[in-house]
């Protein structure tokens, strides 16, 4: 178990799908490059994202806590083209234990998740379900794999790493090539200051990644072909008193960031280049009640934001077309929850249990399981 001065910030812990904060699922072409990391390719044509899905649960599907068999999907991109849709399962049971942090991709038809506890990184497909640890750390310390972004078009998975065993507390930003394997980049992001921690990534169209801090007020840049990061923002609007940020998504168009502050929850927008930090006016409930519930990993899909508490779904549609203000709605669904991705067959919740992990609680069985739940 961790040690004490790290076990209730831990809370904050979440990230991004490309997702515990991603944009929503873009197309990948489904090539018979090498094997991708933990998942199979397909040959044929490109998996495009297209239309919305379906509307309607999948009858008899696993419900993340909303309204079995006929809730509202939220419609993630649909493929189109030459290739077969993808055979999405509605639960998949995880092996990785207290997967903080998930991302998808088309491309090589998996999920991705890390885990609190081995600091690893999994594959799941997501046609069988099949699930495979690709990646271990063997570096000295106690190490967590936190949020995730996938960068469909470079063809990287970036990963937030942290060693709980370093004083001070010590982050990394992790790159894989998602058609290999094989890590291919390491970079420390005290580089940018003393304490940096990474806590979650999300990848604009360049392939730049801008990562969170939850220890200090702090936002991270690392470009596509860096190797040391740059200090992006910082102000006090991405700090708290209690637990610091959290999930981060890039707006279309690269025009500017959203980043989540874990409790007391909030949300700030961070333009792209100048770093100005500007507080989103929430109105509706964007709160959990459950102890030490905060904003969590977040997905952008279709201009609406979905953000994970520990036992809600919240979905905030901007009310000012610059994301300065926005209204929230949210559906109250089972408690364990850390991320949200999106998908073709819609969004899926990472069941990883954080706050369970910083209490020691006896865990239930973690997964992926499919929203099928209204607002």
């Amino acid at each position: 178990m961790a040690k004490l001065s790290f076990v209730i910030p831990l809370l904050a812990l979440g990230f991004q799908l490309s997702a515990c904060g991603d944009s929503a699922a873009e197309g990948g072409s489904g090539g018979v490059a090498g094997a991708a990391l933990g998942g199979s390719n397909s040959d044929g044509g490109s998996n495009a994202s297209g239309g919305a899905n379906a509307g309607g649960a999948n009858a008899g599907g696993a419900n993340a806590g909303g309204a079995p068999n006929g809730g509202n999907d939220v419609g993630g991109a649909g493929g189109e083209g030459g290739a077969a849709p993808l055979a999405f399962l509605d639960a998949y049971p995880l092996q990785s234990t207290y997967p903080e942090g998930a991302a998808f991709d088309l491309a090589s038809h998996s999920f991705y998740v890390g885990s609190l506890e081995s600091g690893s990184v999994y594959a799941i497909d997501v046609e069988t379900g099949v699930e495979t640890e690709v990646f271990t750390e063997t570096a000295a310390g106690t190490w967590f794999t936190l949020g995730m972004a996938v960068d469909a078009a470079g063809r990287k998975l970036w990963v937030c790493a942290a060693d709980q065993d370093s004083d001070p507390y010590y982050g990394e930003l992790w790159t894989f090539d998602l058609d290999t394997g094989e890590r291919t980049k390491i970079v420390p992001l005290t580089n940018s200051g003393e304490n940096a921690w990474c806590e979650d990534v999300a990848v604009d169209s360049a392939g730049n990644a801008f990562a969170t801090d939850r220890e200090n007020p702090n936002i991270y840049r690392v470009g596509a072909n860096d190797t040391v990061p740059s200090l992006f923002a910082t102000d006090p609007e991405l700090g708290s008193s209690f637990i610091g940020q959290n999930g981060i998504i890039v707006l279309p168009g690269d025009e500017a960031l959203i980043a989540a502050v874990h409790f007391p929850a909030r949300l700030n927008r961070i333009e792209i280049p100048s770093g100005v930090v500007t507080p989103i006016t929430i109105s509706g409930d964007f709160a959990d009640a459950t102890i030490g519930s905060g904003a969590d990993g977040m997905v952008l899909v279709e201009g609406v934001l979905y953000v994970v508490f520990d036992g809600e779904l919240v979905k905030v549609e901007p009310t000012l077309a610059d994301w300065t203000a926005g209204t929230a709605t949210e559906a109250e669904l089972t408690s364990g929850l850390t991320d949200v991705v999106s998908t073709p067959n819609g969004l899926y919740l990472a069941n990883g249990q954080a706050i369970g992990f910083v209490f020691g609680q006896e865990p239930t069985p973690f997964s992926l399981v499919r929203f099928t739940g209204s607002f």
